[in-house]
């Protein structure tokens, strides 16, 4: 029920009104879902020293995926962490010029504000029920 899941897990009302969770989704939006495989992946190796490339990669397929589910928080999420990625790699590699991380900080707040606007919030892993 949703009760349950309320229990552990930060469902706003905000969230379930902006469809965020718990309904059904259409066509377009279940590839988006299916495709995070690709952005997981990608994220892996942006995480692990990935190179330049790899960012703008990252950027157009979630860009993609979030033209077909425009709410689809877990896009939105990897979105605002490759920003973070992309301005740390940017920042080892010297290749940070301060008005291009300033867009990077300013495009990781707009993504951060709209999942905000969206009503997601992070899950709190310590209320999480512990695994036997």
């Amino acid at each position: 029920s949703l009760e349950n899941y309320r229990k552990y897990l930060p469902i706003t009302d905000t969230a379930l009104e902006n469809g965020l969770y718990l309904r059904a989704l259409d066509t377009g939006e279940t590839a988006a879902v299916i495709a995070t495989i690709i952005t997981d992946r990608l994220s892996n190796v942006i995480q692990t020293g990935g190179n330049e490339d790899i960012f703008s990669e990252q950027h157009s397929v979630l860009d993609f995926l979030l033209g077909q589910y425009p709410t689809f928080a877990a896009a939105l999420v990897q979105k605002a962490d490759t920003y973070y990625w992309q301005a740390r790699f940017m920042l080892q590699t010297d290749k940070g010029k301060e008005a291009d991380l300033q867009v990077l900080a300013i495009n990781q707040q707009a993504t951060v504000a709209r999942l905000s606007d969206l009503g997601w919030k992070a899950v709190d892993l310590s209320k999480l029920p512990a695994q036997n």
